[in-house]
């Protein structure tokens, strides 16, 4: 199954009619060309889809890792306003994460695929990150979260520098 980011992907390498680009040729045209993020959210978008693998860096220029011709643009795309996602198949790797997604598990004695699935339904429906929507889902499940709140806080407001 294609991604949002897949999609969104090819559509802007389809747009610019180019095989490579830069970073803020990515940016411009999420945010100002197109107006579908704001400049910070591009570049969280960017950085995220070399995370995972669909873009990757050669001499200065962003390549998608996969045939962007396959890739269907739907009639008026546009992507959700949420492009800072878990994509279907990324699991958390945060130890915060991991362990906070353990004191679920050991609470309510389900698995951590049922527990990931429950969280990102919560993401879905609320449109928030990740780590917010398993600390409601904790706190739905009347687990202490003052351990991971820090933490998450501290991912969530610390600005990291581009370099």
């Amino acid at each position: 199954m294609v991604s949002e980011t897949e999609i969104i992907l090819a559509f802007l390498y389809k747009r610019s009619g180019k095989q490579t680009q830069t970073e803020p040729e990515l940016y411009l045209t999420l945010s100002i060309e197109l107006g579908w993020y704001t400049s910070d959210q591009a570049k969280q978008f960017v950085k995220q889809a070399k995370q995972n693998n669909l873009l990757k860096n050669q001499d200065q220029q962003l390549t998608p890792t996969f045939d962007i011709q396959k890739i269907p643009i739907p009639t008026g795309f546009k992507p959700s306003q949420n492009p800072i996602k878990i994509e279907k198949n990324e699991t958390p790797t945060t130890p915060t994460k991991k362990s906070l997604l353990t004191a679920i598990a050991e609470t309510t004695k389900q698995d951590q695929t049922t527990i990931t699935n429950q969280i990102k339904k919560i993401q879905t429906e609320k449109h928030i990150l990740f780590d917010v929507a398993a600390l409601l889902y904790a706190k739905e499940k009347k687990i202490n979260i003052q351990d991971y709140l820090k933490d998450i806080e501290t991912k969530l407001f610390t600005i990291e520098s581009e370099g």
